[in-house]
């Protein structure tokens, strides 16, 4: 849980394997291991979207005092709006942040570990979905609800 997902892609832990913890010899613990790796994946993903709120509220304010929005996120720092650079726990580097004319784009690796330039995956009826196996993890400009539903 210590690890980001994408420390334990990068030095190949397979979390599944009983030989990487000791549940093979801890009944309960067996039991509730796929629990616990599913309550760590919960934690990053808020941790995540924790850094990225933020984050949009930093740019929203720069906006507010600059008139547009920064460069890079580098420019947050720099002028006190954020302390440290949103980590993408999918990537362990920076969320990806690009300014788009007037707006920008505020998104994350995603569980696939690639950039897919800020493209959301879908679900079998081709809506988009935030967390999915597939795509980015896209926190702004912010999805509009469908209003068919």
């Amino acid at each position: 849980a210590q690890k980001t997902p994408a420390q334990i892609r990068t030095q190949g832990i397979d979390v599944q394997d009983p030989a990487y913890s000791d549940s093979r010899h801890d009944f309960f613990l067996s039991i509730l291991s796929p629990a616990l790796e599913r309550a760590a994946e919960i934690g990053h993903r808020h941790r995540t979207n924790v850094e990225a709120t933020v984050t949009i509220l930093a740019l929203q304010c720069y906006k507010a005092d600059e008139g547009s929005f920064p460069n890079d996120l580098q420019q947050l720092m720099t002028t006190g709006y954020l302390k440290q650079l949103p980590v993408d726990v999918y990537s362990d580097k920076p969320l990806v942040y690009k300014k788009t004319g007037d707006s920008f784009i505020l998104y994350s690796f995603g569980e696939n570990f690639k950039d897919d330039g800020g493209k959301l995956g879908t679900d079998r009826e081709g809506r988009p979905r935030m967390w999915d196996d597939e795509g980015d993890v896209v926190f702004w400009p912010v999805l509009k609800p469908e209003l068919n539903q």
